[in-house]
C-alpha cells in the first residue's frame, strides 16, 4: 500500500487521528488473532469496547467521562431491571457515581459504573463486525434508552461502533435495510464501520434522514469501494469531475481561493419514507467523533464547520 502521505493530506492533527484508527483496529486484531488458536475464546469485541473507551478518555474534554456500565433514572419502583451498555458518556464534573462494580479489566476505566440518567450525553454499542444480526442487536439494545428518555438531557445522541464488515454480508446494499428501524431511537446519530476488506484505510459512516418520498429506490451498486479506485478528477479546465456511482465529494474551503476535497462514496437504500447511506471515506473516522464532541455541547455541526484533523485527497487531473 502506498505511503499515506502520497494519497492524502488535512488539516493540523489529521495524521495523529489516523494513526488513533490504526491503533484501535491493531488491538482488535491482535485479539482476533487469539481467538484463532485459543482454546479460550477472547472476546475482541470487548477488547474494540475497551481501546475505544480508552481513546475517548484522552480525546474528549475532560469535563466528560467515559465509562461502561449502567444509566439509573430517577424513580421511584419495587423492581428495575437495569440497563448495560458498552460506552456511555456522561458530565464529569456534575455527576455522582452511584455505584461501582469491578470487572476483569482492573483499570478505573474498566469498571462498571452507575451513572444517573440526567447526567448522561451519549450512548455507543460497540459491535466487532457489521452484519444483519448484530445490526438489529446493536439496534435493539439502543431502543432500550426510549424507556430513559423523560429523564435524560436535550443534547443526548447514541450511536454504534463496528469494527468491520463481516464476510458473511453480500457485497450490495441490502445489509443497510437493518438501520431502518434507527428511526424508533432516542436521537440516533449513525453509525461508524472502522474498516472493510475492500479499503482498510477508509471508514464508513452511516447517514441517517427521513425523505418525503421515493427516490431512485435501492441502486444496485457494490457496498464497499476503494476510495483511490473512484473515477472522481479534476479536468483540463479544473473543473471537479465525478464520473462514479454513488460517488461524491465533500469540498472545503482551505484558504481564500482553495478548495479541499474529500472523495466519498455512498451506497444508498430509501424505504418507508427513510434515507440509509453508508458513506465511506478516508474522513469518515475524524467526522464521526468530531461530531459526538460537538453534539455533548448541544452543537451541530455541517461539514464545512469541521476543521482540526480533517483529511482530504490528493485529486488526480485527466482529460474527459
Amino acid at each position: 500500500m502506498a505511503d499515506i502521505n502520497e494519497k492524502c493530506y488535512g488539516s493540523f492533527g489529521w495524521r495523529q487521528f489516523w494513526e488513533n484508527r490504526i491503533d484501535i483496529l491493531k488491538e482488535y486484531d491482535r485479539l482476533k488473532g487469539l481467538n484463532l488458536n485459543s482454546p479460550v475464546r477472547t472476546s475482541h469485541g470487548v477488547a474494540l469496547e475497551a481501546k475505544i473507551r480508552d481513546w475517548l478518555t484522552t480525546f474528549l474534554p475532560k469535563k466528560y467521562a467515559v465509562t461502561s456500565g449502567y444509566i439509573i433514572p430517577d424513580l421511584v419502583v419495587d423492581t428495575y431491571t437495569l440497563k448495560h451498555f458498552d460506552i456511555i458518556i456522561y458530565d464529569q464534573l456534575q455527576s455522582p457515581i452511584l455505584w461501582v462494580e469491578d470487572t476483569l479489566d482492573n483499570s478505573p476505566i474498566g469498571a462498571k459504573k452507575a451513572i444517573p440518567a440526567k447526567y448522561v450525553y451519549s450512548v455507543i454499542e460497540v459491535k466487532a463486525t457489521l452484519n444483519k444480526k448484530h445490526i438489529a442487536d446493536s439496534i435493539s439494545k439502543l431502543k432500550e434508552i426510549s424507556e430513559l428518555k423523560e429523564f435524560l438531557p436535550s443534547t443526548f445522541s447514541c450511536s454504534s461502533i463496528f469494527a468491520e464488515i463481516g464476510n458473511d454480508v453480500p457485497n450490495n446494499t441490502s445489509v443497510l435495510e437493518g438501520f431502518i428501524d434507527c428511526v424508533d431511537l432516542v436521537n440516533y446519530a449513525g453509525s461508524l464501520i472502522l474498516r472493510s476488506d475492500a479499503d482498510e484505510t477508509s471508514s464508513g459512516q452511516i447517514v441517517f434522514s427521513t425523505i418525503d418520498k421515493e427516490v431512485n429506490l435501492n441502486p444496485a451498486v457494490s457496498l464497499t469501494k476503494p476510495i483511490d479506485n473512484l473515477d472522481i478528477y479534476v479536468n483540463q479546465t479544473g473543473q471537479l469531475k465525478i464520473a462514479e456511482s454513488c460517488g461524491g465529494a465533500a469540498l472545503c474551503a482551505t484558504s481564500s481561493n482553495t478548495w479541499s476535497v474529500t472523495k466519498l462514496y455512498s451506497p444508498y437504500i430509501t424505504k418507508k419514507g427513510i434515507y440509509i447511506s453508508l458513506e465511506w471515506s478516508h474522513n469518515s473516522f475524524t467526522r464521526f467523533f468530531i461530531q459526538l464532541m460537538s453534539s455533548l455541547d448541544g452543537i451541530k455541526l455541517k461539514k464545512e464547520q469541521l476543521n482540526f484533523g480533517q483529511v482530504y485527497d490528493r485529486i488526480n487531473r485527466k482529460d474527459d
